[in-house]
């Protein structure tokens, strides 16, 4: 184990490590309760909120047209804040990578270490409490980094990142476990600003990395100037159209290239003829039908789920995640459920439905 950093003042190193730094007097508050506050200043006033909308393209003018699903939304000025930019507009696909990591919450049997922990390795491990009115006092551990998409076995990852918690803490019980999903810019500086540089009044903010929280509050204070057109010193660090340091510049290179190569592998790969008989419950496979290109789900009920596993983005061949039963995009990440629906962008379009039966 090397360095580990602490951010909660005269709170213990959760296990035995050599060197570490402490950032004392810093904040840990619930992300959902914050949104939710945040939620209500701004819906009224002229301004409103609009869920389980999604958004498909901008038209640019005065005003700018935003298209969705069942119609359109006009504004001077467009923030696309979205993880991963919808649309091709700044070729943000060739200029983030997808990556996935995961987490548990777990009950010890003693004391949960009070504080915020995470290592500085790679792939590093977070460690974290948490207190809820249902479980008490919980730990959460993170880790397991990786390129979306890519990997045999997801469920391998919270394996582990298991083994890594029972490791190092006295644990009664795993209560729950997800995954997360992030966008990281090749330099790791997010972006924030225009979205091109010859676009007016159409802003962007991506590529955080995991460190959202920080990174959005850098993003409003940015974001807010450029709309009202004030300087900010930050601007030129954040903008999309920054110039990167040649280390980046191969990681863009490296990035472009993996998608590359798995695209073209989905193609030219050979997969078997359809037998949805030979699936187990819970098994997914791609199968060749009539020269496209098949994934079946068996679910745990028998009930078969069959779709183009032809990303809706640019056209890469999507791998089964069988932790999260999604077909998920090796290049860039867009991720969908067993039937189709799209769960994660860039892709903006579901799955086609194929009838296998």
């Amino acid at each position: 184990m090397g360095l580990l950093v602490s951010f909660v003042k005269e709170s213990p190193l959760p296990f035995p490590i050599k060197g570490a730094i402490r950032y004392e007097n810093q904040a840990l508050f619930h992300p959902k309760k914050y949104l939710l506050h945040m939620a209500k200043k701004i819906q009224g006033d002229g301004s409103f909120i609009f869920e389980n909308t999604r958004f498909f393209d901008i038209n640019e003018g005065k005003p700018n047209t935003v298209i969705v699903e069942g119609g359109q939304l006009k504004a001077k000025n467009i923030v696309i804040a979205s993880n991963y930019p919808f649309g091709t507009r700044g070729a943000y696909f060739s200029r983030l990578f997808p990556k996935r990591s995961y987490a548990l919450a777990a009950k010890l049997k003693g004391p949960v270490p009070r504080g915020m922990f995470i290592t500085v390795e790679d792939p590093f491990n977070s460690i974290r409490h948490h207190t809820s009115k249902e479980e008490g006092d919980v730990i959460i551990i993170g880790g397991q980094n990786h390129r979306a998409g890519v990997g045999e076995d997801a469920l391998e990852h919270y394996r582990k990142l298991q083994e890594y918690a029972f490791e190092r803490f006295d644990i009664e019980s795993i209560l729950y476990r997800w995954s997360t999903h992030d966008s990281v810019s090749v330099d790791r500086v997010p972006y924030i600003g225009k979205l091109t540089s010859r676009s007016n009044n159409i802003f962007v903010a991506t590529g955080f990395g995991g460190w959202g929280m920080t990174n959005a509050t850098v993003s409003g204070k940015i974001l807010s100037d450029l709309v009202l057109g004030k300087p900010n010193p930050w601007a030129l660090l954040y903008s999309p159209s920054r110039m990167i340091s040649a280390k980046a510049g191969q990681k863009f290179l490296l990035h472009n290239v993996q998608a590359s190569i798995s695209l073209l592998k989905g193609r030219f790969k050979k997969f078997p003829h359809l037998e949805v008989q030979s699936l187990s419950l819970g098994q997914a496979m791609i199968f060749e039908l009539e020269g496209r290109k098949v994934g079946v789900f068996k679910d745990q009920q028998g009930k078969i789920h069959a779709v183009s596993t032809t990303c809706t983005h640019m056209g890469c061949t999507l791998n089964w995640n069988n932790a999260e039963e999604s077909w998920d995009c090796p290049c860039h990440g867009s991720s969908f459920s067993c039937d189709g629906k799209l769960i994660h962008g860039p892709a903006a379009i579901d799955l086609e439905k194929i009838d296998v039966l």
